[in-house]
């Protein structure tokens, strides 16, 4: 979801443990709504129709989240992040794109309210330098703190690309360009 709605509800249940007994995640398996956490594993079966937003689309980078933020939710603490991590999203299309084809399933009730944006997480073992970028010319540079989670997110570009690159004393620690990625202002269908 949009505005790092995943690393706002850990940091919120992380910050109120003491009054919530259990957390469980509904959409570990969730195909038919895309919001999914969980691999898809092949031959497995489908809701009808939920090929056009699954296949291809590996929702798995957020697993290294769940397990940094579980274990803040268990323990009361943020755990010593050991190895750097970079977790990037974005929808495919813009939010008032028009696909090129009829779509059975229809635009979302509220998709208005989304935003044409990148979002991103980086856990970083130590301080360092993150390059979000959506096209050659559109990019973002933020500093990131060793040991915690820091949220950044760039707008999207019409036929561009989704890339993030966390440097670290001059050495590219992590160089992340989701292969065909393409954020395409005319889908043959919704991607939302």
């Amino acid at each position: 979801a949009d505005a790092h709605l995943w690393a706002a509800r850990w940091e919120t249940l992380v910050a109120h443990r003491a009054a919530v007994d259990l957390v469980q995640i509904l959409t570990w398996n969730d195909f038919g709504e895309s919001s999914y956490v969980g691999p898809v594993r092949p031959g497995q079966p489908l809701p009808p129709g939920a090929g056009a937003w699954v296949d291809g689309f590996d929702h798995t980078g957020w697993l290294g989240l769940v397990k940094h933020y579980a274990t803040a939710f268990k323990t009361g603490r943020y755990p010593p992040i050991e190895q750097d991590l970079l977790v990037m999203w974005a929808r495919t299309h813009p939010k008032d794109a028009t696909p090129t084809r009829p779509d059975p399933v229809g635009r979302p009730r509220d998709a208005g309210l989304l935003q044409d944006r990148i979002w991103a997480v980086v856990l970083a073992k130590a301080d360092g330098e993150l390059i979000l970028s959506s096209a050659d010319g559109n990019f973002k540079t933020i500093g990131v703190a060793g040991g915690r989670a820091t949220t950044v997110d760039v707008p999207l570009t019409p036929n561009g690309y989704m890339r993030g690159v966390l440097t670290r004393d001059g050495q590219t620690v992590i160089d992340l360009r989701p292969e065909g990625f393409v954020f395409d202002p005319s889908p043959p269908a919704y991607n939302f």
